[in-house]
Formats: structure tokens, sequence, C-alpha cells
């Protein structure tokens, strides 16, 4: 496609992305690129939220269940830390039985007590019994009345010995409230062995990141269809747009072409004009003014001749002078003159100037018409006209240079274009026109008949052979003419 400066199309297509290089590629290509970094950053995001917050609710969740569990069996064997700081052995044992039961001791690995101020009022690891650490927020907050949760995170002091397990834990935090008065009295901490629910946390996070990244391809591939499918539109218009510019360039030049062939047409016509008067007048000084002249001598000399066989015969030569320049003065006239042929079809037209040739020279023209019969009855009044001319001007000119040769008027057409031929065929003795020297290819007649010709588009062309004789034809598009 040919260039459109500064369009927006044009533009936005040369617009680099990122660089020159991009500045190449297709726009479905340019947003793959860009919109698949984008679409990547933002499924990043997402997914990266999505399972944080699903890892934040599950580890919730499971503590809230198991803070809720351990309190049915923590409370009722703690109520005595209400005035205590300590378990009773009681207590103790019954707390012991319950890690080492089968429904807890494969979930809970350990169990703390803790008192205000970060004093550990009983632990299944009895090393740190009676020990006081640094409260740490998740037990601050617990002493609220929270329960709370750190999954995976022994980096307290009082965690060593769970560290040493090398396993997975879910450290909770549960207060643990006196019956009667619902004060908070101890908390509970306790360690859950996370590993199955670290296998299904894992299997929960990898299927988010499946439906994060699938959905995402799916909305990236479904924008893509409609972005590939917009640009392939554009590059359609685009294509039209530049088959549509190269044609109105062309036309352009052909507009180009023709008003330069018009404004030629308009400054040879004056001088064609000019050069036909001049004709004209040598046409009736050289015939009919010359007669006139002779038969005004005669009619000078009439009234001195007394022989009445002199005048007599002086008279007879006067009136064949001017017998004689009244048939030039017809003749001239005739060529100048034309006649009515709004309402007559190109056959019929053609067959009228035959006719008159014939009639005035006495010799036959062959006719071979085939056209369509719709551009011979609506062709314009300017194709009329020129095909007037152009067969009366090649009759004249057969007849002027070639006198014994055979005429022929041929005239068909191929679409809307129409050719015209007027034949000058050489007899079997004869020769043609360019071998006695007398071509009439550089005449004022054919001057004007090409000037006329190609004023409406079209083309005439003059050729001639020893062999066949000459061929005066002329193309015209009556379509073209037609429509305007």
């Amino acid at each position: 496609m040919s260039e459109i400066a500064e369009t927006p199309a044009s533009s936005f297509r040369r617009m680099p992305l990122f660089g020159e290089k991009a500045g190449k590629l297709s726009l479905a290509t340019r947003f793959a690129l860009a919109g698949g970094v984008v679409m990547i950053a933002g499924m990043a995001i997402i997914g990266f939220w999505m399972t944080e917050r699903l890892k934040a609710h599950v580890i919730e969740n499971t503590a809230q269940a198991t803070a809720l569990l351990m309190d049915s069996f923590i409370a009722p064997l703690t109520q005595e830390l209400a005035g205590s700081d300590t378990l009773s052995p009681g207590p103790v044992r019954a707390l012991e039985e319950m890690l080492q039961s089968p429904a807890l001791s494969d979930r809970v690995i350990a169990i703390k007590i803790w008192k205000p101020g970060g004093y550990v009022a009983w632990s299944s690891v009895s090393d740190i019994t009676g020990e006081r650490f640094e409260p740490s927020p998740s037990l601050q907050a617990a002493w609220q009345g929270n329960v709370m949760a750190e999954y995976d995170a022994l980096d307290e002091d009082e965690s060593s010995g769970e560290r040493a397990r090398d396993m997975p834990f879910l450290e909770i935090y549960s207060p643990v409230r006196e019956y009667w008065s619902g004060d908070i009295i101890a908390v509970a901490e306790f360690y859950e062995d996370t590993t199955v629910l670290q296998g299904s946390l894992r299997d929960l996070l990898w299927q988010s990141w499946i439906v994060v990244g699938l959905t995402t391809f799916l909305m990236a591939l479904s924008l893509y269809g409609i972005v590939l499918r917009g640009s392939r539109m554009i590059d359609r218009q685009r294509e039209v747009l530049g088959i549509r510019m190269h044609e109105m360039q062309r036309i352009a030049d052909q507009n180009t072409v023709l008003r330069e062939r018009v404004q030629r047409a308009s400054a040879k016509g004056a001088e064609l004009n000019e050069q036909y008067l001049r004709r004209i007048s040598a046409d009736l000084h050289d015939g009919p003014a010359q007669l006139v002249s002779l038969a005004a001598l005669k009619i000078d000399g009439l009234a001195r001749i007394e022989d009445r066989e002199v005048r007599a015969r002086e008279i007879g030569v006067l009136r064949d002078a001017l017998g004689e320049a009244m048939t030039d003065i017809r003749d001239i006239c005739s060529g100048l003159s034309m006649p009515d042929i709004e309402t007559l079809p190109l056959v019929g037209i053609v067959e009228r100037v035959a006719a008159t040739h014939e009639d005035r020279t006495g010799i036959s023209v062959d006719l071979d018409l085939d056209i369509d019969e719709a551009i011979g009855q609506h062709a314009p009044q300017s194709i009329r006209i020129t095909v007037y001319r152009f067969v009366q001007e090649g009759l004249n000119n057969a007849f002027r240079h070639a006198p014994g040769n055979e005429v022929s008027v041929q005239m068909r057409n191929a679409g809307t274009k129409l050719v015209l031929s007027v034949i000058d065929r050489v007899p079997p003795s004869g020769a043609s026109p360019a071998a006695r020297g007398t071509a009439p290819g550089g005449g004022l007649g054919l001057a004007g008949l090409r000037q006329r010709v190609e004023s409406l588009g079209g083309s005439l062309s003059f050729q001639t052979t020893p062999e066949e004789g000459s061929t005066l034809e002329m193309t015209v598009d009556t379509g073209e003419r037609a429509s305007l």
C-alpha cells in the first residue's frame, strides 16, 4: 500500500512500543507482548494474594477447631489456676494421659499452660515448668481473649524442644476461662503436627495457582482473539485504503494528462480555426473567386462584341464559369455544414455520410457496421459529431489522394470502446498513397480530427502499406463520455 503521510492509521502503525523493532510488529503481536507482561504480573499479584488469604483462612479455621477441642479437655483440669500458679498432681496426671490418648497423640505434640507475666505453670516438656519467659505477641493477644495461631514459626526461646523435632507445627494460643466468672485464668499453648495439613495446603495452593493461571490464560486468549480480529480488519482496511489511494492517484494522473490535453487542444483550437479560415479563403480565392473574376471580365467585354456568334460563345463561357463557381461554393458549404444527427444512431450517421459521399463522387463505399444497439442509440452528442467528421474526413481524403482505390468503413465495439476505421484498399494493379507520396498523414484535416478525438479521451492512428493501402482508425470510450 502507498504511504499516507501523517494519517492516524499509518502513524499508529509506525509508533514503536518497545523500540524500533517492536514498531514493525503487528498490532496483535504488540498486544500479546504488552498484554502478556501485564497479565503475568497481574496473575502473580492476584495469585500470591489469593493463596496467602487461603492459607491464612485454613490456618485460622484449623486453629479455631483445635482450640475448641483442646479447651474441652484442658479447661476442666486447669480451674484451680484461678487461685494458684501451679497444678496439683491430679490434673497434671490427667493432662499427661490426655496427650498419650490415641485421639490426641498423633495430632497434639506438646502443651504449655501459661500464667500472666510469661510464667509456665505446666508444660509437657518438664524441664521448662516453673520458668519465666518473655511473652510473645501471640501470647499477649491470647491474654486479651483471642485465639492466636502461628504456622511453622518456632522462634521463641521456650520452643527449642519443638524445633528439635524438625517437623511443621501449628502453634496455637487459647485462653482458659474460669467457669463462674468468665475471667481468663491461664493461656493454653499447644503444638499441632501439621504434616497432613501442610500437604493439603500445598495441594490447595497448587490448585489455586492452576485456576488463576488458567483463568488468566483464557482471558488473555479471548482478548488476543478480539485484538487479532481487529488487527486483521485494520490491515484489510489499510490495504483497501491503499488500493483506493492508488486508484485516486491514477485517476488524478489521468485527469492531469486530460487537463494538459484540453489545454493543448484549446491552444491549438484557435490556430486550427485560423488555418481552417485560411484554407476556406484559399479555396474561395483559387476557385469561385477566379471564376467570378473571369465572368466579370467577360461581362465587361460583351458590350463591345457586335458579332452574335462570338457574343453567344462568350455568354456560354460566362455561364459555365458562373456555374462552376456555384458548384465550388456548394461543395465548400456542404463540407462546412452538418445535417441534423441528434436523433440518428451511430450506424445511421455513418450510412448518411457514406450515401452523401457516393452521391457526390459516384464511388461506392463498403459498410461493415457491427456494434451494440445500446451504444449506437445512446452515444452522447460529442461522439456523434466526432463520428460524422471522422467518416467525412476519411472518405474525402481517400477520394482526394486515391480516387481509384476501394473504400470501406468498419465500425465495431469492445465493451464500451468504439472502434471506427476508414480503409482505402489498393486495387490489384494500383499503388498505395504512400507509394505515390500523397499520404495524408500531415494534412490539416487530420490534425484537427486528431485534436477532436483526443479531447474525448480517445486516440487516432493512420497506417499505410504498399500492399494493403491506408487505414485511418479512431478509438473512443463511449461509456466514460456518457457518464460525464
